[in-house]
Order: C-alpha cells, then structure tokens, then sequence
C-alpha cells in the first residue's frame, strides 16, 4: 500500500482489505497457488522433534534466541490470539527463552496503526504477568529465564513505520521496539529493498544514513534481513554497533535472490554481528525442504567463512493455521514479496523449537564444539544486543 490517507482511515482499510482477501472468490489461479502453497508446511513430525530431547538436556542452561517470528497478538499477520498462542506455546514446550516478534513491515506505514498493533501486544503479555516478561534490555532476558517465564521483544520489518519522521526511532524504542529493518523488499525514503535489480541498487538514501546514526543512538539493533546487499554494504560501514541479518540464508549454499552473498555476510561480521539463518525451505534450497540438515548446511557456512561467533537462528515461523490468511496477502502481492525470490514456492516450514534439531546437526556432522553451540543458541544475539540495547 503506497497511498497516503489519513490515519483514521488506515487501519479501516488493513482490516477491510484482510477481509476481503480472505471472503472473496479467488480466481482460479490464485486459488491453485493457495492450494499449492499449503501443502506440506510442518518440516518435521513432533516424534522427530522429541528426538532432540538429548541435546537439549545437555543445554538446559543456556539462553535460547530466536530472533525474528512475524506477528504479535492481533497483529498485521492476522489469525486468531488462539492461534498466536499456539504457536508460542510451541516454542515454550521446545525450551526457547526469548523471541522477537515482527509488529509491522513496510505495508503497514502510518505510524497511528503500527502504535495500535503494539498497544494491543503490549496489554495482551501485560494481562498474563505469570507468563510473559517484555524485554527491554539484555538482563530482562536473564530474568525470564530464571523465573520460567517467555522473553518477548518487538521488532519491525521495514522503516515506513517512522512515517519518514527519525524521532519516531526514539518513540517506538520507549515502546519497546529493540530491532528494525530498512525496507521490506521494495525501495523506501530510506533504503533500497532486497527486490532491487544489482544494477540499480543505490544502497541507503542520506535518510537512511541518518537512519543507522539514529539507531546507533538510541540502541537499536539495525537489522538488514529485506534491505538491499548495498544497503547492507552501506550500514556495516557506518554503524558503530554491531548489525544483524535476522533471519537470512546464505547464497553460497543456495544461489537466489533472496539470500545473503558473501560479502554481505563477512561486512556484517566486521561490525561483530550476527547472521541469523531462518527455517523456511524456499529459501534454503531449491525442493524448499527444512529440516536441520537443510538448515545446519547454511549455519556451517556461515561459520566457515567468518565464525562460529557470528551464527544464530531466526525462524521466521508463522503456525499453519495462520498460513493461509497470509498467504493470499503474499500471493497477491508479487511486487513486495518477489516469487523470483521464493516467496509463494511450496515449501516446509521448521518451527521455532528446530533449532535443537539443527544443533545436533552442527554437533555431530559438523564438530561444533559447547561453547560454538551456546553462542549458536543464543549467546551471540546477546552480544550484540548488549553492545546495542541501553
């Protein structure tokens, strides 16, 4: 959505348009590509995922990240909050401590409806103080933990949210907003999108520039996962903290679009950040498959070319039952997710919880030793986020 109205009517119109995405006659193509789209999401069965208990027993202490999962409750995703419970309860049940959870990407833009989504999120964990803990720095994850209570954190998946406005950064992090993205696959006042032919690729405007020095201020965590490679490029150099790719594959083991070539990689590492694989098999390789194999193949990658130190997990997990809302919205929209770049494939999805599954891998495949896997887990994120977060 590109049209400027006025705040009133925006969310109006989100909600109308979601509705009549989901209650309208699709055409038939469109309706083949759903029916397509929805076959064979779960990667993994649960008597697979309850074979990682052995690994997990042996990191029942260590602080477990998973740095991006779209949505909030009642958030632009859509679905029920049954169904965000259900997903979330998947990844209390498989041991993770604490996740970031997306509030709004660039379509959402207008600031008033980005403040509502997060108002609700933030009355919803508030109303269950025995189960949620909001994060607001690094010990409030450690808090969590120690009280057997669910870290969760909010990030946004684009930079339209600021309405063009840098001391929004200043507002949505008081609000609890710890990380952001540039631009969400399609060029922006900040940032060209990951969309974005090479060739025409001019990285971020001098907003965005201000953008990084903004954040760097404040303390929060820039993250490019969606921006353009030269964008990226571009941050790195600048940022005196730390960046991230949340939840992105690497080209060097699946040659596509949408995934990190190795200079991206080894400018974000410079800065000590972090690359952040994610679970979705359309990007991971070409059958879409997502198992930890699939998975662990691009985190070793990621360690053979710049460190252990610098690998992480961000699933990038919506539950099935929520699926198919977002999946028309996607598939009507190929200018802001690209299908050259995977999205709309047939393809598994992991869980939150798979990363068990993937440290096993990493353990016995590859010969990732404890404190590789601890860092994995989460212990890097929490680097960066302490050299970030204030």
């Amino acid at each position: 959505m590109k049209i400027f109205l006025t705040f009133q009517f925006v969310a109006l119109l989100l909600t109308v348009q979601y509705s009549i995405a989901i209650a309208q006659e699709l055409s038939p193509e469109l309706q083949d590509k759903l029916d397509k789209f929805l076959v064979g999401l779960e990667a993994r069965s649960h008597d697979l995922r309850e074979q990682d208990k052995a690994v997990r027993a042996r990191y029942k202490d260590a602080i477990v990240i998973d740095a991006l999962v779209p949505n909030t409750p009642e958030g632009y995703v859509g679905g029920t909050i049954a169904d965000w419970e259900k997903m979330v309860a998947l990844s209390i049940d498989y041991g993770v401590d604490h996740v970031s959870f997306t509030a709004a990407v660039d379509e959402t833009m207008t600031p008033l409806t980005i403040i509502d989504w997060i108002g609700k999120a933030l009355k919803y964990w508030n109303s269950h103080p025995d189960k949620y803990h909001l994060v607001y720095t690094v010990e409030d994850i450690y808090q969590a933990k120690k009280d057997g209570k669910f870290a969760v954190s909010i990030n946004f998946q684009g930079s339209n949210p600021l309405g063009g406005n840098l001391n929004m950064v200043d507002v949505y992090y008081r609000l609890g907003v710890r990380q952001l993205n540039f631009a969400y696959n399609v060029q922006n006042s900040f940032s060209a999108g990951n969309g974005v032919d090479p060739d025409r690729d001019s990285g971020l405007s001098k907003a965005g520039k201000r953008l990084v020095k903004e954040m760097n201020r404040v303390g929060m965590v820039i993250d490019c996962t969606h921006s353009s490679n030269k964008a990226c490029l571009d941050a790195a150099e600048l940022s005196a903290k730390p960046i991230v790719h949340s939840h992105s594959n690497t080209r060097g083991v699946y040659d596509m679009p949408r995934n990190t070539p190795d200079e991206v990689v080894q400018a974000i590492a410079k800065t000590d950040g972090v690359i952040c694989t994610n679970g979705v098999g359309a990007f991971l390789n070409a059958e879409g498959r997502a198992s930890p194999e699939d998975i662990a193949e691009h985190v070793e990658y990621v360690r053979q070319l710049v460190g252990a130190r610098h690998t992480c997990w961000g699933s990038d997990y919506v539950d099935p039952d929520m699926i198919a809302e977002s999946a028309v919205w996607i598939l009507s929209n190929p200018e802001a997710y690209p299908p050259e770049q995977g999205y709309g494939k047939p393809s598994q999805t992991a869980q939150s919880g798979d990363l068990w599954g993937v440290a096993a891998v990493l353990e016995d495949k590859y010969g990732w030793r404890e404190e590789e896997i601890r860092g994995f887990l989460g212990e890097n994120l929490i680097r960066v986020y302490e050299a970030n977060w204030k």
